[in-house]
Order: C-alpha cells, then sequence, then structure tokens
C-alpha cells in the first residue's frame, strides 16, 4: 500500500519584531506543531526562545537569518564571499571610494557582508573608512536619512554596496531627488535579487540567493528531523550569483 505524507503548514510574519517572534512561537507551540522553520527577526538578540524549543527536542530549522549559539540546521548563503565579490565587481568597474549601507549593527548576516567588504577593499588596496559606513534599520525613511548622510560627506562615495534591495530601493529614490546620477555619479550594488530590480530606471545590480533551492533545502532538513529521533544538525551553504544590471555599470570613460 502507498504511503502518502500530509503536511499542514503555518506561516507567521514577525514584521521584524523580537517580542512578535516570541509570541508567534509559543502560539504555534500551543497550536502542537511539530517543527519550525524560522528566519530570525531584525531585533532578535535574545534567543531563549529558540533554545527552549531545541531543549524540547522539538524539531527547527534556522534559514536565511541565524544567530551564532544556535545548534540547529541551518540553511544559509556564503554573505562573506557573496560581498566580497560585490564589492570586487564595484571596484572593477572604476570604484575607488567605496560606502556601505549596512543593517543594524547587532544583525549577523549584515556584519558578514560588511567583512566581505572589507576584504574586497583591502584585497585591492583601497581604504576602509568607518565614515562611510552607514547603518540603516530597514525602514524607507532611515534608508533615506543615511543615505543622504553619506552622500553629503566631504568626499562621497562613487560605489555603495547596500545590505539588501529593501535599502537600495529607497536609496535610489532619495538620490534622485537631490539630482545625483546613478552610476553615474555613484554605482550602487545590493542583496535579494527583489523582482523589482529590473524594473527600476536604472536597473538594479542585486545579489541572488536562490530562494527556491533554500526553501526546498530547508523542508528536507525539517522533514528529516521529524522522521528521525536522532538527527544531527546540519548547516547547508548555499552559492549566490551577482546580477550585473545598470546601477553599476559605469561609463567606460569613467572606467579607464
Amino acid at each position: 500500500m502507498p504511503f502518502f505524507l500530509s503536511l499542514t503548514a503555518m506561516v507567521c510574519q514577525t514584521n521584524e519584531s523580537y517580542l512578535r517572534e516570541v509570541a508567534q512561537i509559543q502560539n504555534l507551540l500551543n497550536s502542537q506543531v511539530e517543527g519550525f522553520i524560522i528566519s530570525l527577526a531584525r531585533d532578535t538578540q535574545d534567543l531563549d526562545h529558540i533554545n527552549r524549543l531545541l531543549r524540547k527536542q522539538i524539531p527547527v530549522v534556522i534559514f536565511d537569518r541565524y544567530a551564532e549559539g544556535i545548534e540547529a540546521s541551518k540553511v544559509i548563503v556564503d554573505n562573506q564571499l557573496a560581498a566580497f565579490k560585490a564589492t570586487e565587481h564595484l571596484i572593477e568597474n572604476g570604484c575607488r571610494r567605496l560606502g556601505c549601507l549596512a543593517g543594524p549593527p547587532n544583525l549577523l548576516i549584515s556584519n558578514q557582508r560588511l567583512e566581505g567588504f572589507k576584504e574586497a577593499l583591502r584585497k585591492y588596496d583601497l581604504p576602509y573608512n568607518e565614515r562611510c559606513v552607514f547603518h540603516s534599520d530597514f525602514t524607507q525613511e532611515n534608508s533615506m536619512m543615511q543615505a543622504l548622510s553619506m552622500m553629503a560627506l566631504p568626499e562621497p562615495p562613487d560605489g555603495i554596496l547596500t545590505m539588501s534591495d529593501r535599502i537600495a530601493f529607497s536609496t535610489m529614490y532619495a538620490l534622485k531627488q537631490k539630482g545625483i546620477r546613478i552610476p553615474d555619479d555613484v554605482a550602487i550594488v545590493s542583496f535579494n535579487n527583489e523582482p523589482t530590480c529590473i524594473y527600476l530606471s536604472p536597473s538594479l545590480s542585486s545579489v541572488n540567493q536562490s530562494i527556491q533551492e533554500m526553501g526546498s533545502q530547508v523542508v528536507r532538513l525539517l522533514l528529516k528531523q521529524l522522521e528521525s529521533e536522532h538527527s544531527v544538525p546540519e548547516t547547508v551553504t548555499l552559492s549566490t550569483q551577482l546580477m550585473v544590471r545598470e546601477s553599476s555599470m559605469l561609463s567606460k570613460k569613467k572606467v579607464s
């Protein structure tokens, strides 16, 4: 007789709130769910609610945003390498004063991408200037403010690595309102490769993370835990690809 596995998924949105993340996990526990797939909220620093699940031996898989100290299966990307390649692309296209619009200082993946940014500067013997690193909370207003503050520096960057498309969208809007040309005045590279990237003017260069592959691996790891009483935490690191578009392609005249 064939065996059919039936699964029901419950999806919750934290809106980047740690408190909402804690409350929703408790609500799901009360609903007697059998396992959790979690991407940490921006504000999450205390991990006790995650570790409580692990102590109860409830299957947990963390994806994309994670934190050190969680002994759970993870599906992630090599953020440092991806940021290195994105920054290298800016340098190879003629940028010499590099800025970085990072995420919140406590966000691990943002800090990993910042390390990749620094690594690329070291490789090409370019200076790293802390004044050219601004931290955004991902809101539109804050991202616009940080971008304009960066471009108001005495020597503003001619290339910017942003930590997410959400930050990049706000950045591009703010700079265009001030008459700053992209990429002629400043080139921009981002992360996530949202579908909207190709419809912007100029279109946005962005690091693509395979959402389909990430989802497939997450479900595989969760099912593996559900089917075994003694599974060992695994970490799957997926590759990325920089999708080069107009926002980072400087004119040949400037590059030369």
